[in-house]
């Protein structure tokens, strides 16, 4: 019985980049800082886009503005209140749970039950 041939060698996926090659001068590459430190989506976006703003490939301006857009959302997503209309909304229904919880305790689910009806094609 032959032995088979080894399996080729592992490959590092970071070792190549498809379109351009502006992270690979990094010490560390943005998706492994990101990944490493858990930082979620909108900050790896921010991260990224200054990682590569000044780069060649980069698109100079153009990321810097998407980095502080996302930044803007990120703190909108973060922080702000809600809309004053959504929180009254929100508080109506808290003050109708509120109303409706003693009422709801006093029932007795056994006396909730409903009998089935055979359907009429039966």
């Amino acid at each position: 019985m032959a032995i088979p041939p080894p399996p080729p060698p592992r490959t590092n996926p970071l070792d190549k980049q498809i379109g351009g090659n502006h992270y690979k001068g990094f010490r560390i590459q943005p998706i492994e800082f990101i990944t490493k430190n858990e930082l979620g989506f909108i900050p790896g976006c921010i991260i990224k886009r200054l990682c590569r703003y000044n780069k060649p490939g980069g698109k100079r301006l153009e990321d810097l503005q998407k980095a502080a857009h996302e930044l803007q959302i990120l703190i909108e997503l973060e922080y702000a209140e809600p809309d004053p209309m959504f929180k009254s909304w929100l508080d109506s229904l808290e003050n109708l749970n509120k109303s409706i919880k003693p009422i709801l305790n006093q029932i007795n689910p056994a006396q909730c039950s409903v009998k089935e009806k055979p359907c009429p094609d039966e």
